[in-house]
């Protein structure tokens, strides 16, 4: 079986990456009150660099948007984060209402990788 062909990004976008939390909004974290607070607030974590070019700073609302949907978050700098990605995590809920895992609004399965945009709001 072939490996499938990954295309370069462009110039605008960012790859996206869904990394896993160790507390997430998975049955044992929300099933649980006293462990329910562990779970993190969702945010767009960028380069500095990444940010600095869109023209954000960490706490900012930005947009991020692929070919399947859109989030509006906060920015976060993260040095750990390559230039040209952005990360937003994986089974973390966009709000108390949100559904568990607001990433997925971004994710199409059927492509190796996502490409997003990432806009000031």
């Amino acid at each position: 079986d072939p490996a499938p062909h990954v295309p370069p990004p462009d110039s605008y976008s960012l790859r996206l990456v869904a990394p896993r939390r160790l507390y997430d909004a998975g049955s044992n974290m929300t099933g649980s009150p006293s462990l329910t607070p562990l779970v993190p607030t969702l945010v767009a974590r960028a380069n500095p660099y990444d940010l600095d070019r869109l023209g954000a700073v960490t706490g900012d609302q930005v947009r991020v948007r692929s070919a399947r949907g859109t989030l509006t978050l906060a920015a976060l700098a993260d040095a750990g984060v390559p230039k040209g990605v952005v990360a937003v995590d994986f089974n973390v809920p966009d709000g108390p209402e949100a559904p568990g895992n607001a990433v997925a609004t971004l994710v199409d399965s059927r492509q190796p990788v996502t490409d997003v945009r990432l806009e000031s709001v």
